[in-house]
């Protein structure tokens, strides 16, 4: 079974907060009462109890192998430490059940990671409502689980975690799709990859063309070079394609950002425009009409 790195545990952590009393569900005001890092046993957890911060790390742990061996046992498909981590700490949330059952698993069995990052967010709602700290866990983990799918796009582990968090930030407040990033990365990745292999080619060239021998056996050398200059003339075309293709996706990207921009603008403007803005506009003018006839009373 494989288990949460420390990265992992001090997230999940963060997201559940300690207490180290008893408290009530917030929908229900009663049962189920949790303590500690979230833990719940309905019926043994009493109002007024209490426990250490001891007690506490010792529930949790017991608590969060069975959500390891769940997504341990669930998932068919590679995982990176940040998606596993971002998978238990869903599952740890939401219930084994729920994520034996969710789309997510499935897209991501599938092997549509992308897809599955997307579905996070879909699970921010208690009772029918949307809640905002649900809204916000969400968002931690698909950010989480998306560090992940960069980091094998890029195939490096040698990213920080600052950097991860960051470009799939920047994906999700840009308006562009993480595919498209990633296959940007992927292109420039390449890109310094073949220019790397060109100026090896070039030294070749210059080392063969002035090598002392190369009189003794000119005929020898000279298929040596256009070997050389065949290959380098293949890197310098595969250079201009990639060059070519991120210069598209970044063209895409720019069009997706701007979509985004007008999206956000229409739905201002569509909130500008409804009853309930108006309304509020309205009683707001009429307070500052209020304010100003209180004024003309006042006898200097």
């Amino acid at each position: 079974m494989r288990k949460l790195d420390d990265n992992g545990r001090f997230f999940i952590k963060s997201s559940e907060s300690l207490v180290l009393h008893a408290y009530p569900d917030p929908l229900t005001k009663g049962e189920p009462y949790t303590i500690g890092y979230g833990h719940t046993d309905r019926g043994k957890i009493k109002p007024g109890d209490r426990i250490t911060e001891q007690q506490a790390d010792e529930l949790f742990d017991k608590d969060i192998e069975k959500y390891e061996r769940c997504v341990s046992d669930a998932v068919t498909v590679e995982l990176t430490d940040e998606q596993f981590s971002a998978l238990v700490s869903f599952s740890y949330n939401v219930g084994a059940t729920a994520f034996l059952n969710s789309t997510l698993l499935k897209e991501l069995n599938n092997g549509h990671y992308v897809e599955a990052g997307n579905q996070f967010v879909v699970w921010n709602k208690s009772k029918g409502k949307v809640s905002p700290g649900l809204t916000n866990r969400r968002q931690h983990e698909q950010n989480l689980f998306n560090q992940g799918i960069i980091k094998k796009s890029l195939s490096s582990s040698s990213l920080d975690e600052l950097t991860l968090r960051s470009i799939s930030i920047f994906s999700e407040m840009q308006g562009v799709k993480l595919d498209d990033l990633m296959a940007l990365f992927n292109n420039e990745e390449n890109l310094n990859k073949k220019k790397i292999e060109r100026d090896k080619l070039w030294e070749q060239w210059n080392q063969s063309t002035s090598d002392e021998n190369r009189y003794r056996n000119i005929e020898m050398y000279h298929d040596k070079e256009k070997k050389i200059v065949e290959e380098y003339d293949k890197l310098n075309d595969e250079i201009s394609e990639l060059i070519s293709a991120s210069t598209n996706i970044e063209l895409k990207m720019i069009a997706d950002f701007k979509s985004c921009i007008e999206l956000s603008s229409r739905h201002y403007q569509e909130e500008m425009q409804s009853d309930e803005y108006i309304a509020l506009q309205n009683e707001v003018e009429k307070d500052f009409e209020d304010d100003d006839d209180e004024d003309d009373d006042v006898i200097i």
